[in-house]
């Protein structure tokens, strides 16, 4: 029985390897508002209920604009991070779809048409940003009295306790 030999290819029998090229990024992909690990939700604009189509178009154009102008729209909206008025019009297209757009996540009421317009990501009624910012001021002063009261009573202890250690080791001397 004879063997097989395989023949060995010539350096002339290689295959040219083309190059991947990859598309070119876009601003948000340098701002870092692309978020490409996060799952989207794919919506159909057909499914979209008619009360709600313009408040979704401005959901839409929003956010391109925000994609391609990053921090300074999202300054305009009163936000610091574009991110996090990104997360928020996602939410808002995902509300729609869900069949809870328009209503505050705080008191479950009506959100008023204009403030829609105005803030059409929004999840709260006017109502129920009154109550955040009322909790909101609450928890400031809370933590403002605790920060006192640690400052005025802490820095009192910790400056006894040097005397007493300094009074302690001159006593050693």
């Amino acid at each position: 029985m004879k063997r097989k030999t395989s023949k060995t290819s010539k350096s002339s029998d290689k295959v040219a390897v083309t190059p991947k090229v990859l598309p070119a990024a876009s601003l948000a992909d340098i701002l870092g508002l692309s978020t490409p690990n996060q799952p989207k939700a794919e919506h159909n604009k057909n499914e979209v209920p008619k009360k709600w189509r313009t408040y979704y178009d401005q959901l839409i154009a929003l956010k391109e604009q925000l994609e391609q102008t990053g921090h300074v729209a999202a300054e305009t909206y009163g936000y610091s991070n574009p991110k996090t008025l990104i997360f928020d019009i996602n939410a808002a297209i995902d509300r729609i779809f869900k069949g809870t757009y328009g209503l505050c996540e705080l008191t479950h009421k009506p959100i008023n048409p204009e403030r829609l317009r105005a803030m059409p990501y929004t999840r709260y009624s006017s109502e129920g940003q009154k109550q955040l910012d009322e909790e909101a001021k609450l928890q400031a002063l809370k933590n403002r009295k605790a920060d006192e009261d640690y400052d005025s009573d802490g820095a009192e202890d910790a400056l006894n306790k040097l005397l007493l250690m300094d009074d302690n080791n001159g006593a050693n001397e």
